[in-house]
Order: structure tokens, then sequence, then C-alpha cells
């Protein structure tokens, strides 16, 4: 519902911005020059895109692994590498993270802490796919031990 919301919002914006250059150009107004046109659809399309990235954030669970889409970026991740999931709201975590088995931690921007008790719940299943789909495998000793 979300996603087709912010959508919706990203084409109308697009649209207003648009609307408002022709009218400010229809409008006979002496000092609305055509570069201010450019300027002011350029900013009405940053805006628009801005609100597409936002819309593209989700997380995607496959039988493979996690598909995570924050607002920089996709990455997958196969199950074995995720060790666990970390969510803080005390700690002031605005997201979970999952522990990876490299040792590093990715954000999962798609279950927000401001989203409160379906937060947590979209977290605990994720934690449940992190548990039922598997653990990373042991790495051999570097020592020979």
């Amino acid at each position: 519902m979300l996603r087709r919301v912010t959508l919706t919002l990203a084409g109308c914006v697009l649209v207003s911005f648009l609307v408002l250059a022709w009218g400010l150009t229809e409008s006979g107004w002496s000092h609305w020059r055509w570069r201010d046109n450019i300027w002011l659809v350029g900013i009405g399309a940053g805006i628009s895109a801005v609100l597409l990235r936002f819309a593209r954030i989700r997380a995607i669970a496959t039988p493979a692994g996690l598909r995570v889409h924050n607002f920089f970026g996709t990455r997958e991740f196969a199950w074995p590498q995720i060790l666990t999931v970390s969510f803080s709201v005390p700690a002031g975590d605005a997201w979970p993270f999952l522990d990876l088995s490299d040792g590093s931690t990715h954000p999962v921007m798609a279950i927000q802490a401001t989203d409160g008790e379906s937060a947590f719940a979209a977290c605990d299943r994720l934690r449940r796919l992190v548990d039922d789909f598997g653990t990373a495998p042991e790495e051999p000793d570097p020592w020979g031990e």
C-alpha cells in the first residue's frame, strides 16, 4: 500500500512541477526565462527520483537467500551468510541489521522502528527464516588445530 502511495506521489510531484513551469511560462511574466523552466522541472524530477528510491526499499526472502533493496543499493545474501538479525530500538537502531559471517553488518531498511509492533513482528519473521534456512558453515582453522 505504502509503495503505491509513494509511486503516486512521485508522479503527482513531477506533473505538478511540469504544470507550474508551463503556467509560469504562459503567464507572460517578463522575468521568467526558459532556463527557469529547466531548473523547475529538474527540481521536480529530483524530488520524484528520491521518492522512487524510497518506494524501492524492501527485503525479499527466497529459498536461496535474502535480497535487500536499501536506498543506496541492492545486495543478495545466501542464508548461510547471515548469522543473526539484530534490532535494538532502545540502543537507537532505526532498522535491523544482518550480522554476516564475514564479521560485517548490513542494514535492512525495509523494516523501520517507527512501524512499532509490525516492525518487531517482521524482524521476528526474518530471524525465523535465518534460523530455518541455515547457518554459516564452519570455517577451517587457519592454525590447523
